[in-house]
């Protein structure tokens, strides 16, 4: 394989193979490569790049924008049970090594990750077939109780506090190689932490605590007639998670733990050589005061390409709120840093350990959180292919690589009939018309001119869309420069073409007329077109509604009243007349439960058993404040800079005006939607996902929704959620 192509290149050439289909879209054209794909599914994401065989290096621009939005691979557990904060250490002779905190089986049957007593290895070839060495430590051995163990080991025979309740078990161990031999560090409930020595120089160990060895001939080890132990314990530290050890590259070996705390170590590795120093990270918020730290827990310390890579695990509540258990990273020159913003490494990924192939091509192994409802790969130990990006200098995730669970993580996107590629769109409104056809407009590219306008698109199933024409063969079914109102703006300075945009239209029957409301930015300018034919290709004219505000959307109720609500900012919503040229009673806020407004943009009102649902779309996570600014300037979020999720959120209310109840997750990545009800009554969200961890970019896909009323209220999920 031509090692000058990038993996986003191998993937797509590949992809377009695997998935290529017949005329009928029934069966692929070669189903050699089909099975060759299907075998992949099987395989890790990282067993995958190792048959790619793509080169570290050959990557100028982050990978994956290029790829098909379908090439898609999910993270796959590396062993058939539980196993939480996997780490890998790559040994000498190329084997990879395995070791995480591990469960007990529970009275009640669950696994009981607080109790267990002892750390195993597993060793692999190739991070696909791993062998169990067995045990390599047990703190529950009546060894440990040996002298001169047995002082210097008291702490590990006492139960404590771990923020749960009372418990014994080791946490979260991590092996290392380091001065010709392994090195095991281990936390006990979080209230400590110790460091072992194999004695042999072989991963299988045995183990002993390093400040026990230090200075001491193994063989003279168990002699109970020998001299007190130099160290009266053998904690590394005391109230801490386990540190990670970090060699530089003086040679000097450093400890690293929970959110970034960086101690060095002595010549014996067997203690602290000095006062820990917290490794801090620019913040981001506008006044400076967060985040201080790259994370909360589990900190790691990696010299990647002549950068300080510094990977610890928070909680970031995207996903509606979701707690999602992510890894982040930030990067410095040097050691002690200054280290830069913390950037978005493995969503779900929790405490993640990095490590390099015999390439150098760089993974990380993680395990998702079980209070992480979108976790693909909660409690197992897993691999995610990274990359190195040489224009950020910062690792990232491929992008092909899914670590989240749930339908809409690995959503396909239609395709456009007339030249085969996805539909570019944002805010795709979705209508059913009396024709048996379905109709979407939106936000999307301006005409070859640099003119914003109108255009629809077409499809009997949802799946063969076509560009809807005007009578004149014109994609585009009416321009802003043909607006009543625009020659009184012709030298407004945002008519000029690389400034006039034209958001959120959308498709509209009433009365056996087609009619589109939309709006034009950053004028706020909106209006309402009519079909002239009455059909979907027009011509149109306008009704002569002109109003200043947020796109507007219509919604007809059951006794026929048509309503124009607006999406920006609080939902504002008022009847129109009959001809839908004007208002016909008050323009008001929706009101919400406790002034709890739950979106800021991309309202939708739906009726279902008698109940109003307002769906409305908003950023979620930590960087909340920036998306949103980022949004309201125009900016795209889909990439580096932000790590928040465009939520498609919804509330119920038994009045179209409200009180709105409590804002819930409708769809995750939707961004802004509409909701229909297809021709077997299933009701589906139309998306475009705008978020740098959706499934694809501002093209329209389909999710369907599992829509129910429970006790008086309203529930909905996207359909086959399961977690």
């Amino acid at each position: 394989m031509d090692v000058k192509h990038s993996l986003a290149e191998v993937v797509f050439s590949v992809a377009k193979e695997c998935y290529g289909v017949n005329e009928d879209k029934t069966a692929p054209r070669d189903p050699a490569a089909w099975e060759r794909f299907v075998a992949w599914e099987k395989l890790p994401p990282f067993a995958v790049a190792r048959q790619l065989g793509f080169a570290p290096d050959a990557l100028a621009t982050p990978d994956g924008l290029e790829l098909e939005p379908w090439v898609k691979c999910e993270v796959r557990p590396l062993l058939d049970e539980p196993l939480r904060d996997p780490w890998i250490c790559r040994a000498p002779t190329g084997e990879y090594l395995l070791c995480g905190t591990e469960a007990v089986v529970a009275t009640n049957g669950s696994p009981d990750f607080r109790n267990q007593l002892r750390i195993r290895l597993w060793r692999s070839s190739d991070c696909v077939q791993w062998q169990s060495l067995g045990t390599v430590w047990d703190i529950g051995d009546p060894e440990t109780s040996r002298w001169p163990q047995r002082v210097a080991n008291a702490w590990t025979r006492w139960s404590r506090f771990d923020g749960q309740g009372v418990a014994r078990g080791i946490r979260m161990p991590r092996l290392h190689y380091l001065k010709g031999t392994y090195w095991l560090t281990f936390s006990l409930c979080e209230q400590g932490s110790a460091i072992l020595r194999s004695l042999t120089g072989k991963s299988e160990g045995p183990y002993e605590h390093a400040g026990l060895v230090a200075g001491r001939r193994p063989e003279d080890l168990y002699n109970e007639s020998d001299a007190p132990p130099r160290k009266k314990t053998t904690r590394l530290t005391t109230r801490s998670g386990t540190p990670a050890l970090f060699e530089d590259v003086d040679g000097r070996v450093y400890a690293v733990w929970d959110e970034g705390w960086i101690a060095p170590m002595d010549e014996d590795l067997a203690a602290l050589a000095g006062p820990p120093q917290l490794l801090r990270v620019e913040a981001e918020s506008p006044i400076g005061d967060y985040p201080l730290t790259c994370g909360q827990r589990g900190a790691s310390l990696y010299r990647i390409h002549g950068k300080y890579v510094l990977v610890a695990e928070d909680v970031n509540p995207r996903l509606g709120g979701n707690p999602c258990h992510d890894t982040f990273c930030a990067v410095a020159d040097a050691l002690m840093g200054p280290y830069s913003r913390r950037r978005l490494l493995v969503p779900h990924g929790g405490i993640a350990c990095l490590f390099a192939d015999e390439e150098g091509r760089w993974n990380a192994a993680c395990a998702g959180h079980p209070e992480d409802r979108f976790a693909r790969c909660p409690n197992r130990a897993t691999i995610v292919p990274l990359f190195w990006d040489r224009t950020l200098e910062r690792p990232y995730r491929r992008l092909w690589c899914v670590t989240e669970a749930g339908p809409v993580s690995t959503l396909k996107p239609v395709l456009d009939a007339s030249n085969g590629q996805p539909i570019e769109i944002r805010d795709p409104q979705v209508l059913l018309a009396s024709d048996g056809n379905y109709y979407v407009a939106g936000t999307h590219r301006k005409d070859a001119n640099g003119i914003a306008g109108v255009r629809l698109w077409r499809s009997p199933d949802l799946q063969r869309w076509e560009p809807v024409l005007s009578p004149q063969g014109d994609p585009f079914l009416w321009r802003v420069t043909h607006s009543q109102w625009a020659a009184k703006l012709a030298h407004h300075k945002h008519l000029d073409a690389p400034e006039c945009r034209q958001w959120g239209a959308q498709p509209f029957e009433h009365n056996g007329t087609f009619y589109i409301p939309f709006m034009t930015w950053p004028l706020s300018q909106t209006g309402i077109l009519r079909s002239v034919s009455g059909g979907p290709e027009g011509p149109y004219e306008e009704t002569g509604f002109v109003f200043k505000d947020g796109a507007p959307h219509l919604f007809r109720d059951e006794d026929g009243q048509v309503w124009i609500y607006f999406c920006f900012g609080p939902t504002r919503l008022a009847p129109l007349n009959a001809d839908l040229s004007g208002f016909a009673g008050e323009l008001r806020d929706v009101t919400y439960l406790n002034d709890h407004q739950q979106g800021f943009e991309g309202s939708w009102i739906l009726k279902f058993a008698g109940k109003y649902v307002l769906f409305q779309s908003d950023w979620w996570g930590e960087d909340k404040d920036q998306q949103q600014a980022a949004s309201s300037q125009g900016g795209c979020s889909y990439g580096f800079d932000r790590y928040g999720t465009y939520d498609w959120m919804y509330s119920v209310s038994d009045h179209i005006r409200g009180p709105y109840g409590p804002p819930r997750l409708a769809v995750p990545h939707g961004g802004t939607c509409s909701v229909f009800q297809d021709k077997t009554g299933q009701f589906q969200a139309s998306v475009f996902c705008s978020d740098s961890t959706a499934p694809f970019f501002c093209s329209l896909g389909f999710v369907p929704l599992d829509i129910r009323e429970m006790n008086g209220d309203i529930i909905i999920n996207v359909k086959g959620n399961s977690r």
